[in-house]
């Protein structure tokens, strides 16, 4: 409702009243014990809600408030008075509970931006662009070495990785905001400013977070232009091995305060690292060794090459298929440590260049979208109670099918362009 001086009025037979994705710049009047307000945008100058009778709960869940100073909820009081997930970008006030008494009133995961705090700052990374944009590709790069003597570039990975991933990427916003949840809210009006107030309270760069990103730069142009640097060095001097310690010590030896020796990391904060991964990622690698030692991995591949009338194609959309359905299920770490070495066999078998058939593969293992136990982001936004596990699983398993089309593809086209 567009119109500031008139108001949405429900009447006065409503026990319940239920409200998603609008926008007011008025208030909503009438008389309803519950009510509830999910991915609304209110820019009202005066009241928000007006009942005349005490409401049983009213909760604002992800919400946006663009209010004026003199904001206020008048409902003569409740049980339950909650706010899920909402923000106050550019209040004064964020806004004033009058008239009455209410038994619970909870503020949860809310964000105000009233005396210039500054926000986080975050950043997403799909994690099949780089080897170490998720544990996975550093196991099979890891297999590479140990079993066909292999040396992954890490520049090389990053001309496959990247368009699939930016590929990967749109086919996911289109398919979730245009087809299976479109949003027909249209521009918000002030979101701009809001997005442009939010980059300016960032404010400026800390010493610590220019020194971090100096670090980061550093460590990864050491992996991408390693080739080069040895070239200049004229010798083998820098892997991605030393690359790494060598960022890893500088982040314990660059000081952010030598009086107060306070450095950018101490050696408490490592007791927050998955040490579980590095365990079982050696761990697999010793299980790679055992099997190429035993024969295993061969016995493997001539078992699968008496199904030679097989297609090439047929055969790499399967091992795709495979990975992905069951790393919905598992952990893509494990998987890829059990799997990788089976799929080096297939190819081994059926005299294929394993490169061209483990990279799609190992990729797989990264596009869990169905369950919530597939990833740890699918379970924080099933964790958040706004997605149900049948509209999930729907979207997941259509993904999933255009996960397989797009690797399939790339396998005969940029990943047999780059290393062909």
């Amino acid at each position: 409702n567009a119109a500031a001086s008139s108001s949405v009025d429900v009447g006065t037979g409503a026990t319940e009243a239920h409200f998603n994705n609008c926008q007011f710049e008025s208030a909503v009047k009438g008389k309803f014990n519950t009510s509830s307000f999910d991915h609304c945008v209110f820019r009202n100058e005066g009241y928000l809600i007006e009942s005349g009778v005490p409401a049983g709960n009213v909760s604002f869940d992800y919400c946006l408030f663009l209010t004026g100073a003199n904001a206020q909820i008048w409902a003569g009081g409740g049980n339950d008075l909650r706010f899920n997930h909402c923000q106050w970008p550019n209040s004064t006030v964020p806004i004033t509970i009058t008239a009455g008494s209410w038994s619970n009133i909870v503020f949860d995961t809310c964000r105000f931006s009233i005396t210039g705090s500054t926000p986080r700052r975050v950043l997403h990374v799909v994690g099949t662009a780089t080897i170490i944009g998720t544990p996975s590709n550093i196991v099979f790069v890891g297999y590479r070495k140990e079993i066909i003597d292999y040396y992954m570039e890490f520049s090389k990975w990053m001309l496959v990785g990247i368009p699939v991933s930016f590929t990967m990427l749109m086919f996911t916003y289109l398919l979730i905001t245009k087809v299976l949840f479109p949003n027909r809210l249209g521009v918000i009006k002030g979101s701009g400013e809001v997005l442009r107030k939010q980059l300016l309270d960032l404010g400026k760069m800390s010493m610590e977070e220019r020194l971090v990103a100096f670090v980061f730069t550093m460590t990864a142009l050491g992996w991408i232009f390693k080739n080069y640097i040895n070239l200049l060095l004229g010798g083998e001097y820098l892997n991605d091995t030393v690359t790494a310690m060598s960022g890893g010590v500088l982040m314990f030896l660059i000081p952010v305060n030598l009086k107060k020796g306070i450095f950018l990391m101490k050696w408490e904060d490592t007791r927050r690292m998955p040490w579980g991964i590095l365990i079982l990622f050696g761990g697999g690698l010793c299980l790679a060794k055992g099997m190429e030692t035993t024969g295993l991995i061969q016995l493997i591949g001539d078992a699968i090459s008496g199904s030679a009338h097989l297609q090439i194609w047929f055969i790499i959309t399967i091992l795709i298929t495979i990975m992905l359905f069951m790393t919905e299920l598992m952990s893509n770490v494990a998987l890829t440590t059990i799997f990788i070495p089976v799929v080096i066999g297939i190819a081994t078998g059926f005299g294929l260049d394993p490169v061209l058939v483990t990279i799609p593969v190992t990729m797989a293992a990264s596009c869990a979208f169905m369950m919530p136990i597939s990833t740890p982001p699918n379970a924080i936004v099933f964790a958040s109670g706004k997605i149900r596990i049948k509209e999930m699983m729907k979207a997941g398993f259509i993904l999933n099918l255009v996960s397989i089309v797009v690797l399939v593809i790339a396998t005969y086209s940029i990943i047999e362009w780059v290393f062909g």
